[in-house]
């Protein structure tokens, strides 16, 4: 089995602190970068701690200097993912994803899934590519122990539902399902929008790629769901 190189994760994420700082033009504040999205923050020096300007060209030097001494001193994959920003933590995964064993890869999945918004986007990894990386990580290291033993308890079918609102009602073969319906009335009416609707499917057991027990998410294998309906 394949080992994870931790120096070649740690090289892509020195790279990515690299990237050059993106001004917010309606929004000045704020910035897009993978380790930063306001353009004033704090450092610390041997003197204590510093307030910079990441848009002067000192302080997006000084900021880069400090973000890189942090990643020289980090050395767990979870470690990297807390220091990204949640919009870059898949693009960060599509960079080292061929330096981690199917353990870590299974960390990271689990770690980035449950900490971020939109995960069904298609941003980053196709349908087709999110799907082979859950196939590919461990189960163990995806789930815990009781998640597993749901997992293995659930029927041979199973009937899974979605809340969606008008910014995800597009497309339904998506991989975030729960096995809740008060979850996914919750999820259809969290937002105040035009939109607030439930769908339930049905889906092969074959066809559950993990079981989050945190909103009873059920992460399911998008080609496998079958009678799709409003409830």
């Amino acid at each position: 089995m394949k080992n994870t190189d931790i120096d070649k994760v740690r090289s892509v994420a020195i790279a990515f602190a690299y990237l050059p700082m993106e001004p917010n033009e309606k929004i000045p504040f704020f910035v897009s970068h993978p380790f930063i999205d306001t353009s004033i923050t704090v450092i610390s020096t041997k003197d204590g701690q510093e307030m910079i300007n990441v848009l002067e060209e000192d302080g997006e030097k000084r900021f880069i200097e400090s973000i890189v001494d942090r990643l020289k001193n980090t050395n767990t994959l979870t470690g990297f993912l807390l220091l990204l920003n949640k919009s870059y933590r898949f693009t960060f995964l599509d960079h080292i994803k061929g330096y981690l064993s199917n353990d870590d890869l299974g960390v990271c999945l689990r770690y980035i899934w449950e900490d971020s918004e939109y995960t069904n986007s298609g941003s980053v990894f196709t349908k087709k590519q999110l799907l082979s990386l859950f196939k590919k990580s461990s189960k163990e290291k995806l789930m815990d122990e009781e998640e597993l033993r749901t997992l293995k308890e659930l029927p041979e079918r199973i009937t899974v539902y979605r809340g969606v609102t008008s910014v995800n009602s597009k497309d339904l073969k998506v991989f975030s399902w729960t096995l809740s319906l008060e979850r996914a009335k919750w999820f259809a009416a969290r937002f105040d929008d035009k939109v607030q609707e439930v769908f339930q499917a049905e889906l092969p057991k074959d066809g559950v790629l993990a079981y989050f027990s945190a909103e009873e998410e059920i992460v399911a294998n998008p080609f496998a769901l079958e009678n799709i309906k409003k409830t």
